[in-house]
């Protein structure tokens, strides 16, 4: 597994003296690679709760946005379309649907669509009391987890099939220290850059035909909760695989596919480490 075996004998200490992360780990001069470190970084996962009819939206996408290009891949983006504004209309051009079965789920058992959208979440944690954050609340929130020790690595490998759009996915999850948990994972699929109407109510009319939708959510390769992968004692050093398989709809275009996967608490539901791999 790439770099495993070099992370596992170096002591935590060197995790946060990467030369090209510092503290707040904001990224200097715009380096946005790691693939070359032989240490893992911290990756936080970012809900961005939407709607394609939500015409506040668009300004959280921005928020987002930069945040990525502050932090580069130390965020792991999703966008979820749930709850009214995510519901598509009878005639064009809001008649599309970017709803799914677990985004609804997740929608139903969070409450971001009853709070209001836009609205996220980052690594499911609480901030200043609450789990689901205002879009202007996402930096600190941010700032605030990367700051917190790193316990997990996960990484994840794809092989893309051009002849039958399957996916095969391997997910490593390698333990950085002792841990006692009920701990999931849980594998996701994204879609980036679909063009698609989006309300903007800052701008009049208010509709973006051709509007850039980023980090669409489109599914949970093992579903809606993910699957138990420890419950009790997992030693430092350890390191666990998990395979599958998915197909890409035909509605997708696979060189903007993503596949997210995340370890998480159970119990609630607080994220412990995320990762993200273009399926091609």
């Amino acid at each position: 597994m790439k770099k495993l075996l070099a992370l596992l004998s170096i002591a935590l200490v060197f995790i946060y003296s990467c030369e090209i992360v510092q503290k707040p780990y904001l990224e200097q001069s715009g380096q946005c690679g790691h693939d070359n470190l032989s240490v893992p970084i911290k990756k936080v996962l970012v809900e961005d709760y939407t709607g394609f009819k939500c015409g506040n939206c668009p300004e959280a996408h921005e928020i987002l946005q930069g945040l990525i290009n502050n932090y580069c891949d130390h965020i792991v983006p999703v966008s979820l379309h749930v709850g009214y504004f995510a519901k598509p209309s009878h005639y064009p051009p809001y008649n599309i649907d970017f709803r799914t079965q677990a985004g609804n789920e997740y929608n139903d058992y969070f409450g971001a669509d009853a709070a209001g959208l836009p609205v996220g979440m980052v690594d499911r944690t609480e901030f200043n009391g609450s789990r689901l954050l205002n879009p202007n609340a996402w930096a600190d929130a941010i700032a605030k987890e990367l700051q917190k020790p790193l316990l997990l690595d996960v990484e994840i490998h794809n092989t893309y099939s051009d002849t039958n759009r399957n996916v095969n996915i391997q997910v490593q999850v390698a333990a950085l220290q002792d841990l006692s948990a009920n701990l999931y994972l849980s594998v996701w699929v994204t879609e980036d850059s679909i063009i698609a109407p989006q309300k903007d109510y800052r701008l009049n009319p208010p509709d973006i035909l051709n509007y850039v939708h980023r980090h669409v959510f489109r599914g949970a390769v093992n579903g809606t909760w993910g699957e138990q992968i420890v419950n009790g004692n997992l030693k430092k050093g350890t390191v666990l695989t998990f395979n599958y398989t998915t197909t890409l709809d035909t509605a997708w275009n696979a060189d903007y596919c993503h596949i997210v996967a995340f370890v998480y608490k159970y119990d609630d539901k607080t994220v412990l480490q995320a990762d993200d791999e273009k399926v091609k």
